[in-house]
């Protein structure tokens, strides 16, 4: 029954490297979102040079000589209007575009700073998990061999107690008697010790479980904080 329980709580402990496995994998897909992001982010940028262009060539025709040399007040008024509004509207696009890009640099760090903290923990764990994981085997492999100790030691035990009770019936009761309360006193005594070792083996079971559970809680937050960064 204990072996079955360490098998079960063993195969809890893959699930979870596997559950780390796929996180691992989302923060890798959560990179080509990121990567996805930049690229739309220079996007923009390049559509609002584009657009800022045609701006920029009136303001230098507005600029040349015949403007100057015009001789009408209210043509050069409005010249005038139209390339202080040119003026207005390319200094807004170029405000909207240093915005950008400095949203763009800010995000690309703090998403980077936040991933290398997310691997950290990641690689932490995966280690932290890996060496409990082989810890667990180990207990499980003495457990076993020492659950088979026990196990013949109690068969060769029942053995001779068959065997003391057909001399019984041929030799003297008082010292078969004897025997047999020896025979019993050593099967109390290895029958207590089993019970020692086994109630031992409980209590790192139930050890395990909480760490597993611990372990578990804390790849929950983990995930839950690589959330809120997508968001």
């Amino acid at each position: 029954m204990r072996i079955e329980e360490l098998k079960s709580v063993n195969e809890s402990l893959n699930l979870s490297v596997e559950e780390l496995d796929k996180a691992c994998a989302f923060a890798e897909a959560t990179l080509r979102e990121r990567d996805e992001l930049v690229f739309a982010q220079c996007e923009k940028i390049r559509l609002l040079e584009e657009q800022s262009e045609p701006f920029y060539k009136v303001h230098s025709e507005f600029d040349s000589d015949i403007v100057l040399e015009t001789q009408d007040n209210s043509e050069k008024d409005l010249i005038l209007k139209l390339k202080t509004q040119i003026f207005i509207t390319s200094s807004t696009f170029e405000t909207k575009n240093l915005k950008l890009v400095k949203e763009m640099v800010d995000k690309v760090k703090c998403f980077d700073e936040e991933k290398k903290v997310f691997e950290t923990k990641i690689s932490k764990l995966e280690k932290v998990l890996a060496q409990r994981v082989k810890d667990f085997d180990n207990v499980k492999t003495k457990l076993s061999r020492r659950t088979d100790k026990f196990e013949t030691c109690f068969t060769n035990l029942e053995k001779q107690n068959a065997l003391m009770k057909l001399q019984l019936a041929s030799q003297n009761y008082t010292l078969l008697q004897k025997e047999n309360n020896n025979l019993r006193t050593s099967y109390n005594e290895l029958k207590y010790e089993f019970d020692k070792k086994e109630h031992q083996v409980s209590k790192r079971i139930e050890k395990y479980k909480t760490y597993c559970e611990e372990l578990e809680k804390e790849n929950d937050d983990l995930r839950s904080t690589k959330d809120c960064l997508i968001q």
